[in-house]
Formats: structure tokens, C-alpha cells, sequence
């Protein structure tokens, strides 16, 4: 048995792609609008929320005296965020794949369904080495800790016998293969690591953040998801700025200053 902890990847997200925004903006009558947003993410957040109100240009609005007072970090905090104008930060998405993660984890997970997608580990189809988080509340007590490790050996023990004695090992035949191997993982625990490919678009992830860290949440899961919000952060500074941690428990638990968006 392997002893693993959570590892995330940032794997993918939104581009821009600069010869369609140009048109959109010739087409507008407002070719010469800029910028700062540091990243496509935050750039397209900013034309969606300006779309919406024309506020490129004070041409595009007569109701509008003026624009173009605030940065792409400000606007998206003050003018998105703060206002809860979430639906701007539904159209882009980020990409992870989350590994050394249990089923613990990927069950609670999945059931983030708006604005999220899911592509797990087929338990159908993989057999693995055996590999397990173990929580510091098991950790923390030396002789549970003890009869934790040897509960976990001795279900790899016995699947290994079972896989030998069911002759999969010597079979050409994947269908039957994969019937067996759906077959005996039944008696794998639900702790066992696999992997997941994780996308979310920015609004439901805030979200998904605060959830998973607080400190009610499973210590696995909020070990995964510190990280994806240190990563969000780094990325775009512009989306996540009002985030705020505080170590709870020995795990920090982020908390959005405008928490519904």
C-alpha cells in the first residue's frame, strides 16, 4: 500500500482569441478600447461585463457621462464581484486534473454540477498499486494509526489473492477483463486513490472553494482545494483578490468577501 496526498494541476483555461475581439470591437466603433487585465480570463470577464452596459465608450450609452475609471482588477471587483454580477464570470474555464485524490474526495466533488464537468478514473477498467490518504485525526493516535495501515494491507492482501485466483492476470480477453475487474473492486475501500479531470468555470469555483476548505469540510478535500485557490489567486488576482484564509485546524479555510456571486 502507497501513502499519498492530494495533488493538483492546473492543466488548461479560457483564451481570448485577439483576431475575433478586434472585429467586435471594430464593428462596435470603439477599435482603440484597452485593457490592463492580466490574463485572457480577466479580460473576457471585463468585455462580457461591458457588453452588457455598453460601457466601453459613453458613444455606446447615451445614459453613460463616462468610462474608463477603473482598472480590469477594480472593475471586476467593484463593478462584477461587489455588485454580484455573476453570470460575467461563468464564461470561462479552468481546467485541473487532481491526482492521489480518493473517492471520498471525487464523490463530494461531483456534486458541484452547475458549471462544472467531470472525467474520473475508470474503476471499471484500471487496476492499480493501492494507494491511500490517511486524515491527521488517524495520524495524531499511534496505535490507530497502526490499525489503519494494517486494516489497508490486508484488503490489499486479499484483493491480491482474489485477482489471482480469478486468472485475470493471464486472460487476452479485455471485455471478460473488465467484467473482473469490476467485479473485485468491490471489495476495494472508498478511501482508495484515483484521479479525476476537474473543470469549473470561475463563478461555481468560487464557490467550490469556500465550500471545500471550510473547516467543516473533510480534511482530504480541504487539503485539495487550499492549493486550487493559492493557484486561482496567482492566476487572476482580479477574480480572486477578496479571498481571505485563516488557519484553522492546521489547514487555512478561505472565505470570499462577497461570498454569493
Amino acid at each position: 500500500m502507497k501513502i499519498v496526498t492530494p495533488r493538483v494541476f492546473v492543466i488548461g483555461e479560457s483564451v481570448a482569441i485577439q483576431e475575433g475581439l478586434e472585429s467586435m470591437l471594430e464593428h462596435l466603433g470603439v477599435p482603440d478600447w484597452q485593457t490592463d487585465a492580466e490574463s485572457d480570463t480577466e479580460k473576457l470577464s471585463e468585455i462580457a461585463g461591458k457588453l452588457c452596459y455598453m460601457s466601453f465608450d459613453t458613444d455606446l450609452n447615451a445614459n453613460l457621462t463616462r468610462t474608463g475609471t477603473r482598472n480590469n482588477h477594480d472593475y471586476l471587483q467593484q463593478g462584477i464581484i461587489a455588485t454580484k454580477h455573476g453570470s460575467v464570470l461563468e464564461h470561462t474555464v479552468v481546467n485541473f486534473v487532481l491526482l492521489d485524490v480518493s473517492r471520498v474526495l471525487t464523490h463530494e466533488l461531483v456534486r458541484h454540477g452547475d458549471g462544472t464537468a467531470f472525467s474520473q478514473e475508470s474503476g471499471r477498467y484500471v487496476r492499480r498499486e493501492l494507494g491511500m490518504f490517511i486524515p491527521d485525526i488517524i495520524r495524531e493516535n499511534p496505535e490507530l494509526l497502526e490499525g489503519f495501515i494494517a486494516a489497508a494491507k490486508a484488503i490489499e492482501d486479499n484483493y491480491t489473492k482474489l485477482v489471482a485466483l480469478s486468472g485475470i492476470n493471464e486472460s487476452t480477453d479485455f471485455g471478460w477483463k473488465k467484467k473482473m475487474t469490476s467485479a473485485l473492486r468491490r471489495i476495494l475501500p472508498e478511501g482508495r486513490a484515483n484521479a479525476i479531470f476537474f473543470s469549473a468555470n470561475h463563478r461555481a469555483l468560487r464557490h467550490i472553494i469556500q465550500m471545500r476548505t471550510d473547516r467543516q469540510a473533510e480534511e482530504e478535500v480541504r487539503r485539495a482545494f487550499v492549493p486550487v485557490f493559492y493557484a486561482m489567486l496567482e492566476r487572476y488576482p482580479a477574480i480572486y483578490a477578496d479571498g481571505r484564509t485563516e488557519v484553522v485546524n492546521g489547514i487555512e479555510e478561505v472565505k470570499f468577501d462577497y461570498e454569493k456571486v
